[in-house]
């Protein structure tokens, strides 16, 4: 190859790499838009940042494909997509069908593109600067008028804050990631004042978080900051064992569903509680009804349901997707895992957004929104693997 050549190829691998990190800046300051949309009750400003997150979200997959090395299953989102298409054309969904599978198909793009989009540390520095941005939205808000708006949940009217959100489950998760990102900023981040600051913003969000009585997220939270306290140092031996742990918790989802609806329908359970609330408030209702719903088994019933939260992520992906869609879920998310391990256990160690990744799998117990729903959640995932490809290889100076 002449100099004039591989001169071109590295002003094209340029050009690609300045065009990635613009759609990262424009899906980041338009996620503290949408964040302040929601706590505000503005629905036309989530839905215009909707629009943003979906176009750039398409712009930043495709993109990928003109990487100079093709990342491994880059190419499985695109089964996803291509399927989630065609059930939508062929049991005749509206425009809400297509958006809704898309971005369904979205969040397992997250995966490949954290891995083939280079970062640098400069674009680090500046996701951490959004990240101390959204943290101060969520201090200015606790103390609006929106942070107690009551909410209706099934047939009953609560007040627990939910900083002007739909309901404390929604607000529970977005405190969640927002603590998981900010947890993996404190380990990137080299200035020890900005370590501190990030600190006492995790500790004021965990603080939110309690309040909002969101059981999945305030369990998932509290495992992402016990491992990086406590588990931090534990070093990879051994990659199968990894591995099954990554199949225990993508199965737990489905596992959870199948015990929680099977002790409700043989009475048991009825006493229990769990942080101050009863084992079954609401969701066996809801699962009830979901599977009345689900007739057609093998490739679901996308244009019914639209991925609406049946606050289990399995249970939404199997009646949206049938089986064959399950399936291609399952396969994607282990491979996709299967990936991080492999690169961290080549650095022996467990990073803490590969945890998060597994905290993300248990919030999806009790809530699906977190991996199906695409919009701010893809924002959050997103940037949780471009900083554990970060982590790993430290891309770019």
């Amino acid at each position: 190859m002449t100099n004039l050549a591989i001169q071109k190829n590295e002003n094209k691998k340029s050009l690609l790499v300045l065009f990635q990190n613009a759609l990262i800046i424009i899906i980041c300051l338009f996620q503290i838009y949408s964040l302040t949309a929601y706590m505000q009750r503005n629905p036309s400003g989530v839905r215009i940042s909707n629009y943003v997150f979906f176009g750039a979200g398409i712009l930043l997959y495709f993109s990928a494909f003109f990487s100079k090395k093709i990342v491994k299953h880059l190419f499985l989102p695109l089964i996803m997509f291509a399927y989630v298409i065609l059930t939508s054309f062929f049991q005749e969904g509206d425009f809400n069908t297509y958006i809704a599978g898309i971005n369904f198909a979205l969040m397992l793009t997250t995966f490949c593109v954290g891995r083939s989009v280079l970062i640098s540390k400069k674009m680090v520095k500046f996701i951490s600067f959004v990240l101390i941005i959204i943290g101060l939205e969520f201090v200015f808000f606790y103390f609006s008028p929106n942070a107690y708006a009551p909410y209706v949940e099934y047939t009953s009217v609560s007040d627990v804050l939910t900083l002007g959100f739909s309901n404390p489950n929604q607000t529970g998760i977005i405190l969640f990631l927002s603590i998981s990102i900010s947890v993996i900023a404190i380990d990137v981040c080299s200035r020890k004042f900005i370590k501190f600051l990030y600190y006492i913003l995790v500790v004021f969000l965990l603080i939110l978080l309690v309040l909002t009585d969101a059981r999945t997220s305030i369990i998932a939270a509290v495992f992402v900051i016990t491992w990086k306290f406590f588990g931090s140092k534990f070093k990879i031996r051994n990659e199968k064992f990894v591995n099954v742990v990554s199949i225990g918790f993508i199965a737990l989802p489905l596992v959870f569903f199948i015990i929680y609806l099977s002790l409700f329908l043989n009475g048991y359970g009825n006493d229990v509680v769990i942080l101050g609330k009863s084992l079954f408030s609401g969701r066996q209702r809801v699962y009830s009804n979901v599977l009345v719903n689900w007739n057609n088994h093998i490739f679901g019933n996308v244009a019914y349901f639209r991925f609406s939260n049946a606050h289990n992520g399995a249970l939404t992906i199997i009646v949206n997707t049938g089986i064959v869609g399950f399936f291609l879920y399952l396969i994607t998310l282990y491979l996709e895992l299967q990936v991080m391990c492999h690169n961290a256990f080549i650095k022996r160690v467990v990073p803490i957004s590969l945890i998060i990744i597994y905290g993300i799998l248990l919030t999806s117990c009790g809530e699906a929104a977190i991996v199906t729903d695409g919009n701010v959640y893809y924002v959050f995932t997103l940037l949780i693997c471009l900083l554990f490809n970060y982590e790993i290889k430290g891309r770019v100076k």
